[in-house]
């Protein structure tokens, strides 16, 4: 994010929290008319721009040891949930900042890009 300032530890929070309530809000917003379910597509967007921010302080070795562990642990949970999220009609995009931390978490290793 230029020019404005990534509280890591606040993002972190906010992401862990939202993948763990993923489960339990599949099956609530099934149940919802079209359009909540277009209100919260919204603010799956605005989640993964946060989740992109936040694997671009990852990359350039911003985050303090904690915050990383905090990071792989809450990627790959999302992993785990992949399918609850799929069933929400929207999906973990596979833009080059979330596949190659993934990668990167699964394996222990660097990634080239």
């Amino acid at each position: 994010m230029v020019g404005q300032e990534v509280n890591i530890d606040a993002l972190l929070r906010r992401l862990r929290y939202e993948v763990i309530e993923l489960p339990m809000l599949t099956s609530m917003i099934a149940e919802e008319p079209p359009d909540v379910r277009d209100l919260w597509h919204w603010q799956w967007d605005d989640l993964i721009g946060q989740l992109n921010s936040l694997c671009e302080q990852r990359r350039l070795q911003l985050m303090t040891a904690e915050q990383e562990q905090a990071f792989d642990d809450m990627l790959r949970q999302l992993e785990v949930v992949r399918p609850d999220i799929e069933a929400l009609g929207v999906c973990v995009p596979e833009d080059a900042s979330i596949t190659y931390m993934a990668a990167e978490v699964k394996t222990g290793e660097s990634v080239e890009a």
